[in-house]
């Protein structure tokens, strides 16, 4: 069965100039064309160009591997590396955070639990132990497979227009599909700094940012020539993981209090944060008030969260 090819002409559309219903009808068209390119031309071709490297998640190589794909005078770069999914840092503080008011809870209900020792009335909890579960929880891996990077070669000048033989098979990596694919991403580039062009200049008029939050979801209506936008500004606590853990764990530089408190205290630095810790030597081993971890954990949470918002765009064209 042959199926019939039929041409659909992309055309590139004008530079945006601001907040009216010209640019509204083209920040439209801008997002559905950017969509066709993407599914019809984009996806296809580099979903073939993947595959034809023979690695996936099912068949990873030992190190990392590089190969070249000629296509006419258009040379593709394939590199495949093989990844290990590690648990994310928010991850890595919840366990540990979990595993240390579990502790508490069992001291507090008269119990001793394994590695917790009573110093001055307080329980007391190895520092080097805790560095230990929390580099145990940094490398636990969760799943293995592949990441594969595909190299361009240089993008041509956004071209006036793409022309896509619908019912072609645009998956087949010839040089005429490699041309195509080449104008395409060119073309959507543009139309991606189009859209977000107008959304920055929408979301703007909300008066909200990251630098300036509301207290609760805002709304904001606006008709921009026959289109309808709804804004929604809802603002959110977030917090950096990464600096929290390293606020525990992390190797001092030229500044000793730019290190991990778990990690100064093992080096019995002396720094005014580390009060809280109350640390003393054990056998040996390095011991630090549970109370105190819990506390100063609380204290990264808090230093390392800061309100910031989301501004999704409802859109409503030719209403």
């Amino acid at each position: 069965m042959t199926t019939e090819t039929f041409p659909i002409t992309v055309q590139r559309l004008p530079t945006y100039t601001g907040l009216d219903g010209e640019n509204a009808d083209n920040f439209y068209r801008a997002g559905q064309r950017k969509a066709f390119l993407g599914s019809e031309v984009l996806s296809p071709f580099t979903d073939s160009l993947k595959l034809s490297t023979g690695y996936s998640d099912e068949n990873i190589p030992d190190g990392p591997v590089e190969m070249a794909k000629e296509l006419g005078d258009m040379r593709f770069v394939l590199k495949v590396t093989p990844t290990k999914k590690r648990p994310g840092y928010k991850d890595v503080f919840d366990e540990l955070d979990g595993y240390l008011r579990a502790r508490m809870a069992e001291y507090k209900a008269g119990n001793r639990p394994a590695g917790i020792l009573t110093l001055d009335g307080e329980p007391y909890i190895s520092a080097n132990d805790m560095l230990g579960k929390i580099r145990k929880a940094k490398n636990k891996v969760t799943a293995e497979g592949v990441k594969i990077q595909i190299e361009d070669p240089d993008m041509p000048e956004v071209p006036d227009s793409v022309v896509v033989p619908l019912g072609m098979d645009l998956r087949q990596l010839t040089a005429g599909n490699a041309s195509r694919y080449l104008e395409s991403c060119a073309l959507s580039g543009e139309f991606g700094e189009l859209m977000r062009a107008f959304e920055d200049e929408l979301t703007g008029l909300t008066g909200f940012d990251n630098a300036h939050a509301p207290e609760q979801t805002e709304h904001m209506y606006r008709q921009v020539g026959s289109h309808v936008f709804h804004v929604s500004t809802t603002p959110y606590k977030s917090t950096s993981y990464g600096k929290v853990v390293d606020g525990l764990d992390k190797e001092p530089g030229k500044k000793p209090e730019s290190g991990g408190d778990l990690v100064l205290v093992t080096k019995h630095v002396e720094i005014p944060r580390l009060r809280a810790y109350d640390a003393k030597d054990r056998d040996g081993e390095t011991m630090v008030r549970l109370k105190g971890l819990v506390s100063r954990m609380e204290t990264l949470i808090k230093d390392n969260t800061e309100t910031k918002v989301r501004q999704p765009i409802s859109h409503y064209p030719a209403l």
